[in-house]
């Protein structure tokens, strides 16, 4: 296959990711400090973490101080993730390293 456009050829019948999915290549982890306390909290966001299907796996540690959610999520942003909990009614920010 050829992208002329790019100039861009590959073999793939060598090429080393041939015959993985998608979902098999290591998703990206977000890690946020959220209000996310209480176990009727994590089930109000619960339907709307679970309807983005980028969204692979996420859980709220709410014994945590933070309220860490964590997600495993392919090609989204942490703001896409943050406007998610908010319209929730959650606060949520990025924790970075």
């Amino acid at each position: 296959m050829r992208n002329t456009a790019y100039g861009i050829s590959s073999n793939l019948e060598n090429h080393p990711m041939k015959g993985t999915y998608m979902n098999e290549i290591s998703p990206d982890i977000h890690v946020f400090k959220t209000n996310i306390g209480f176990a009727h909290d994590v089930k109000k966001i619960s339907p709307v973490l679970g309807e983005e299907s980028r969204i692979k796996k996420w859980s709220v540690d709410v014994e945590d101080v933070d309220n860490v959610l964590r997600v495993e999520a392919h090609r989204i942003e942490p703001t896409e993730i943050i406007s998610l909990i908010t319209q929730c009614g959650y606060s949520c920010e990025e924790l970075t390293d």
